[in-house]
């Protein structure tokens, strides 16, 4: 019995013999995946953060290019109804404008990339839009109640204009790199 004990005991040794170093090899080779593994998934979830960041300024700047025809008829709107004399439709059409042109301006906050001029015209017409409103209501003249916001009016139109010109263009270059 004790030739059978020392047999087992030698088969013992052998197989922590051959095991050890065997199962060192296999442990570090499992820390190496896993440590590959991680680095792919952290790569994967950076590519998924840029494409996502991406998507949402792409949809932001469509809106905004959405938008703009929408303040341009707005500001069209606001011409002909200053040209009849119609005191009743212009602070309902002075409202539209700042509801339109604040959700122009989060838009383009959202997007990150926009010139401080044209988020400056945006917020001086909306003041305008306000004081006009306030002026129309109390009975001053239309032409003096709306001069200081038809030209805030005409700034803000022209950078918002010239800035979906330039989205456009990107738009477009975008579309072409992908094609």
């Amino acid at each position: 019995m004790s030739k059978f004990v020392a047999d087992t005991s030698s088969l013992a040794d052998w197989i922590s013999i051959v095991t050890g170093p065997t199962g060192l090899a296999v442990s570090v080779l499992g820390f190496g995946l896993a440590i590959w593994q991680i680095r792919k998934v952290r790569k994967s979830t950076e590519a998924a953060a840029s494409a996502s960041s991406t998507a949402a300024r792409t949809a932001a700047a469509n809106m905004v290019l959405f938008l703009i025809p929408d303040l341009q008829a707005i500001a069209s709107e606001i011409s002909t109804a200053l040209e009849s004399g119609d005191r009743e439709r212009l602070p309902e059409l002075l409202d539209r404008w700042r509801e339109t042109g604040i959700r122009v301006r989060g838009l383009l906050k959202a997007r990150g990339e926009v010139d401080a001029a044209v988020l400056t015209a945006l917020t001086r017409s909306f003041a305008q839009a306000t004081d006009a409103k306030a002026k129309i209501r109390s009975g001053v003249e239309l032409h003096e109640a709306t001069t200081a916001f038809q030209r805030s009016i005409d700034k803000a139109i022209e950078e918002v204009g010239d800035l979906g010109g330039q989205m456009l263009v990107k738009v477009e270059e975008r579309t072409a790199v992908e094609s």
